[in-house]
């Protein structure tokens, strides 16, 4: 069997087939059924800004994209996760990095910078997640 190992900025994954920040990544358990089903990498949905801003409207709306009867796609268009910061490194992180799963970091950007800055070093702090 050929082997697909890549590398990409410094991170190296078994393929190159990335699971982006979507609905299907939307938690640790869904993220840990995408490399247990050969995801090289796996974007959780973007981490949250503060709890307070954690439900937002456009949650949940997708729309599926058909060629005839066919279904080629999928518009996503949920912002980021629902899921709080503090739970998705309590419990989450630790479910999606089972196996040694290799997790890219998606951080949503806050009006203060500093609190964006924060964040990003507490996920990476983790050791869990690749941080470009």
């Amino acid at each position: 069997m050929k082997k697909l190992e890549t590398e990409f900025a410094g991170v190296k994954m078994r393929n190159p087939l990335i699971l982006a920040s979507a609905t299907p990544s939307w938690d640790g358990e869904h993220c840990h059924q995408a490399w247990l089903h050969q995801a090289g990498a796996i974007v959780p949905k973007t981490f949250a800004p503060p709890d307070k801003f954690a439900q937002h409207p456009r949650c949940g709306r997708m729309k599926i994209i058909r060629h005839g009867s066919s279904r080629i796609g999928m518009v996503n268009i949920e912002l980021y996760t629902t899921i709080a910061l503090e739970e998705w490194l309590k419990t989450d992180l630790e479910k999606a990095y089972q196996g040694g799963g290799c997790i890219i970091a998606s951080v949503v950007a806050h009006p203060d910078p500093e609190a964006t800055a924060a964040n990003a070093r507490t996920i990476q702090n983790t050791g869990k997640v690749a941080m470009f």
